[in-house]
């Protein structure tokens, strides 16, 4: 901040401009890989070829999950789970199998409530329905309460092989035209403690792009709902010269929308190809 009566020399104005053309050009950097993430070869929507290494545990690893299988099996009320599934609680839950073994019993009761099968058929299904419902919804995070299958599903569409989990979810928020329409913090909450805060995920990075006043209220009051560890991966205030969801609407909507749903219904055959083929 500069002192009051202070007045730039041409120098010291160039250096401040060049200053902040660099650091646009890292705000616009920062945005562009944002906006292409999905389309990241290590994760995301974009799949890459098969590979067995991405469906490898090192030792460690395979200890965990096979501490937290015996844990599962132990327990007469839980049903069985698959060895990926394990091996998805092993990745983000480590050594912490009473942890593990929570979401487990929860999503058990979840699918019951909510009449989730956990197929493939039933996830492209829901996934097709929702895209179609509400194009370009993958640009935002708020679900309404009858969704809650997508949101459940999305979690396996962020989770097709042990490589994806490692390396965690990039969330991307378009928020400029936001406002009370927007703002439906009790459905968020719903949302977060039913299913999205209880998958077995790790988050590496939620961005705001083009925050207003109305998108800032929404983020300040996540944190009465969102652990600390992950609300400080938040990052504020992101720009970019425009929306964000044009860069996605190419050449039209209608393309982009199939595309998109192509990209999901592959991420759920890998997700449950793996499921059936991987044992510990």
């Amino acid at each position: 901040m500069e002192a009051p009566g202070h007045v730039r020399g041409d120098h010291e104005s160039e250096a401040v401009e060049a200053e902040d053309r660099e650091d646009q050009a890292e705000e616009d950097e920062a945005a562009a890989e944002a906006v292409y993430e999905l389309d990241d070869q290590d994760g995301g929507f974009e799949l890459c070829p098969r590979d067995p290494a991405r469906m490898e545990l090192t030792d460690q690893e395979r200890q965990w999950a096979l501490a937290i299988k015996e844990a599962i099996e132990s327990d007469a009320e839980l049903e069985n789970v698959s060895d990926f599934e394990v091996a998805q609680l092993a990745l983000v839950d480590r050594d912490k199998r009473e942890q593990a073994l929570e979401r487990v019993r929860h999503f058990q009761i979840f699918r019951e409530e909510y009449k989730l099968r956990n197929t493939v058929e039933e996830g492209k299904r829901i996934s097709r329905d929702f895209v179609q419902q509400h194009p370009l919804t993958v640009l935002s995070v708020c679900l309404n309460p009858d969704e809650v299958g997508f949101a459940y599903y999305s979690g396996h569409i962020f989770s097709p092989d042990f490589t994806a989990i490692r390396k965690g979810i990039n969330f991307v928020l378009e928020t400029m035209d936001y406002d009370w329409h927007n703002l439906t913090m009790k459905t968020r909450r719903k949302m977060w403690t039913e299913c999205l805060g209880v998958y077995p995920y790790h988050v590496r990075k939620l961005k705001y792009f083009h925050m207003g006043l109305f998108a800032s209220l929404a983020a300040s009051l996540m944190k009465k709902f969102v652990p600390q560890e992950i609300y400080n991966k938040v990052q504020v205030g992101c720009q970019f010269g425009g929306r964000l969801d044009t860069f996605y609407v190419v050449p039209t909507r209608e393309i982009a929308n199939q595309r998109l749903i192509e990209r999901i219904d592959a991420c759920l055959e890998r997700r449950y190809e793996n499921i059936q083929n991987f044992g510990l």
